[in-house]
């Protein structure tokens, strides 16, 4: 038995020489369109006493202008198909030497990370902008850098929220004007379930398909690699695994998530995309890679071809905004049962809109909108203020 086991690891492992027909394209279902905004818009959860909080603190500084940080967690609804962002946490910051700003004082693992200006001013204009210019050139190099490097990639990565809060006084009543805005990846991924793929049962698809997954006892979502034997079957290899950079690979899995549609899986393909560790990719003769899914749902793992919509292959970039006024009392103690909902959109048409197209235009990057396939992909697209690509 040992002799036999040491021959068997001795067999080279090689990818089928032809890359072509690597697997069944025929559809066994409909096109489900992906992405951050696809379903439903993300939505913001602001505790009320985080607000207070801010808001003394703003009073209290000689300023008008208070910077700050806003803290929370990013987190996947429920059902799967939209975020929410819970923001529980005040941080007044700390100056850097050199007056360049603040940095957050208490900041922690897992932490969103909102950058906050609260000001006294009055009444808010709408000419007031969220974002500088450095600010978006800032998001749009790490918004590339979470996707192309090998760090573990979490979807709170893809989003950056800052927020501008203005606050006027009138006797018990206090007027909040909000101003947030968020940059995302703007690139749409279509997924089509196809018919199963043999997979090699190795330790770690074995585990995958056991009740008791890795991402089951850790609980939270993993994500891997997938290649391919001379047979045609399908190696999965971790996203620890050398051989993940080395190896031609064919797509990736994914285990605990609820199903296809969850921004999770949008993240993973992104990031399977645009990886700059990754050698080579093999590609269908669609332009589609795999995707095992072994879901919350099923006994048996999944199998879809995920392509870009229209075959956009540069990352793009869109801004998700929401304007909103919120009326408190001065002395009632607030309720930490029934945040302050705020809902981030790309419908909207504003000055921080229309400074992030003029901006836009002056670093070296081409506006593209992809051609849509199906109804859900052009509405997506109709309600898109601006998408931005690099080239």
């Amino acid at each position: 038995e040992n002799t036999c086991f040491v021959l068997t690891l001795m067999v080279p492992f090689s990818f089928p020489l032809s890359k072509c027909a690597l697997w069944d394209p025929v559809p066994m279902g409909d096109v489900i369109g992906a992405h951050i905004t696809y379903y439903r818009n993300p939505k913001l959860s602001l505790v009320e006493k985080t607000l207070r909080l801010a808001y003394r603190h703003a009073k209290q500084n000689e300023k008008k202008s208070f910077s700050c940080f806003l803290l929370g967690t990013l987190a996947v609804n429920e059902d799967g198909e939209g975020i929410t962002l819970t923001i529980d946490r005040f941080d007044p910051g700390r100056d850097v030497a050199g007056g360049s700003g603040k940095i957050p004082t208490a900041s922690l693992p897992g932490d969103f990370l909102i950058p906050c200006t609260v000001n006294a001013w009055g009444p808010c204009s709408d000419n007031i902008l969220v974002h500088s210019a450095e600010d978006i050139s800032l998001a749009f190099k790490g918004l590339h850098q979470s996707l192309c490097s090998k760090e573990a990639l979490d979807l709170s990565k893809l989003l950056t929220v800052r927020a501008h809060i203005f606050f006027t006084e009138n006797l018990d009543n206090l007027h909040f004007s909000f101003r947030w805005a968020s940059l995302t990846v703007a690139n749409i991924l279509e997924y089509t379930p196809v018919k199963s793929v043999p997979i090699i049962p190795t330790a770690l698809a074995r585990n995958l398909s056991s009740p008791m997954n890795i991402a089951q006892v850790q609980g939270t979502y993993k994500c891997g690699y997938l290649t391919m034997d001379q047979t045609r079957k399908l190696l999965l290899l971790l996203e620890s695994d050398p051989k993940a950079y080395s190896l031609p690979l064919v797509g990736i899995w994914l285990s605990g998530v609820t199903h296809i549609c969850s921004p999770q899986v949008w993240a993973c393909c992104l990031r399977y995309l645009f990886s700059s560790s990754i050698q080579e990719r093999v590609f269908s003769e669609s332009g589609s890679f795999l995707i095992v899914l072994y879901s919350l749902t099923h006994k048996e793992p999944e199998f879809y071809e995920c392509v870009p919509c229209s075959g956009q292959t540069e990352l793009g970039f869109q801004i998700l905004t929401c304007q909103e006024t919120v009326h408190l009392f001065k002395n009632v103690e607030p309720s930490d049962k029934s945040p302050i909902q705020f809902e981030l959109s790309s419908e909207n048409q504003n000055a921080e809109t229309e400074f992030f197209s003029r901006i836009c235009k002056k670093i070296p990057i081409k506006r593209c909108v992809c051609e849509a396939v199906g109804r859900e992909s052009l509405y997506l697209l109709a309600r898109s203020s601006i998408c931005i690509f690099i080239v």
